[in-house]
């Protein structure tokens, strides 16, 4: 979610979107490095390639009525060969005319082997559940920053 994340702070309304294990993170990160008046233009929703209709993140206010979004940041999505197809179906689905898309992609070993998401989807279940690594940030209470972190947006870990 960090180029989300810096369009949010570029003055963006965004929508981060993640398979569903990964929204906790999306949000523990909004609350982490935005001020409020950023975090009012974000919102982080489950879009699972194939199996999330478009029409639910296109029905979204933060779009204003517009029938599709203006730019699609894409970050580091691709880490299984075997996503190319489903990626390029769920942009087709989300892009308009006058969309423009910016897709980041590296190269990787593990591409090849699937188990990055894997990974990832174990590091998500492992961070809801550990009493060590908690959802709602130090900085964060009840939805705003704790006083005495006020003056710094960076105060967490971005994971």
């Amino acid at each position: 979610g960090i180029a989300g994340l810096m369009a949010a702070m570029l003055g963006a309304a965004v929508i981060l979107t993640d398979i569903a294990v990964g929204i906790p993170a999306l949000r523990y990160n909004c609350a982490c490095n935005l001020w409020p008046e950023e975090q009012q233009r974000v919102k982080a929703a489950t879009f699972e390639w194939g199996a999330t209709p478009a029409s639910e993140l296109l029905s979204d206010p933060l779009l204003r009525g517009r029938s599709s979004p203006d730019v699609i940041l894409c970050a580091g999505v691709l880490y299984m060969q075997s996503l190319v197809s489903p990626l390029c179906l769920a942009l087709r689905s989300l892009m308009g005319k006058q969309t423009g898309a910016l897709i980041f992609v590296r190269s990787r070993p593990e591409t090849v082997s699937g188990g990055h998401r894997a990974r990832n989807a174990a590091y998500y279940r492992e961070s809801a559940s550990s009493e060590r690594t908690p959802l709602l940030p130090s900085c964060v209470d009840g939805g705003r920053r704790a006083s005495n972190e006020s003056s710094s947006r960076r105060s967490c870990r971005t994971f």
